[in-house]
């Protein structure tokens, strides 16, 4: 079984306040925020069980993520023919 691990979400450090509030009145306040090596405040969410994962999943604020293109060309959510 493998170990429990931190859940990491990255937002520019402007809307680290707005995230850090958006998660706690969700239920899932971070645990500390960090800085990255690019300059992006990474906040720092504690493990979660699998049932859980999911519900996390959905209170993450999306609108303020830094990676919001990470997943590949086209914007996430988007939808083509």
């Amino acid at each position: 079984m493998a170990k429990p691990t931190s859940i990491r979400f990255c937002v520019l450090p402007e809307n680290a306040e707005q995230a850090v509030a958006y998660l706690a009145e969700r239920g899932y306040p971070p645990i500390r925020v960090e800085r990255d090596d690019e300059g992006l405040a990474v906040l720092i969410l504690p493990a979660v069980s699998d049932d859980q994962l999911f519900a996390l999943g959905q209170a993450v604020p999306l609108h303020l993520s830094a990676k919001v293109a990470i997943a590949g060309a086209l914007p996430p959510f988007s939808y083509t023919e």
